[in-house]
């Protein structure tokens, strides 16, 4: 009964090997869908197709010759072979959120961490706080009628 012992196992999700040109292949597609600001779309499209990935590597394995004719790289080989491992989803995940924080962190910088506000909404509020506003007359002081 040993043989029983390890037939069901599967690899864990952390445990995901990949080789330099997989890499390259999933890096080059978080990029294009954080540069085109499909994040959420995507994780979420990645998340419910999670079960699928290994039918999807095989899909693109058998449209290998099709694919072959229009796109000169080996990059769906990769990433198919990539996908056929059980972490491949959650790595490509985490691979785009860490693309859309990096993506994200200069506009962080750029509004500032002492929650202030940028000089538009500045001007605003500063016109807001220089009209005088009456309790029946919601209008600045300079554009009210003279007679009233």
């Amino acid at each position: 009964m040993q043989w029983l012992k390890h037939a069901f196992a599967v690899e864990h999700p952390e445990s995901i090997r990949t080789t330099a040109q997989q890499e390259r292949v999933v890096q080059r597609i978080c990029q294009a869908v954080v540069r085109r600001q499909l994040t959420t779309p995507a994780l979420f499209a990645l998340n419910v197709s999670r079960p699928l990935n290994y039918l999807g590597a095989q899909g693109l394995h058998f449209l290998s010759p099709l694919i072959s004719t229009v796109v000169d790289t080996d990059g769906h080989k990769h990433l198919a072979s990539f996908l056929e491992q059980r972490g491949s989803i959650d790595y490509i995940c985490r691979r785009i959120e860490q693309l859309a924080d990096d993506v994200a962190e200069p506009d962080q910088r750029a509004i500032g961490d002492d929650d202030s506000k940028c000089k538009a909404h500045q001007s605003v509020l500063v016109r807001v706080e220089d009209t005088a506003v009456n309790d029946e007359c919601p209008m600045p002081k300079d554009d009210r009628n003279p007679n009233d």
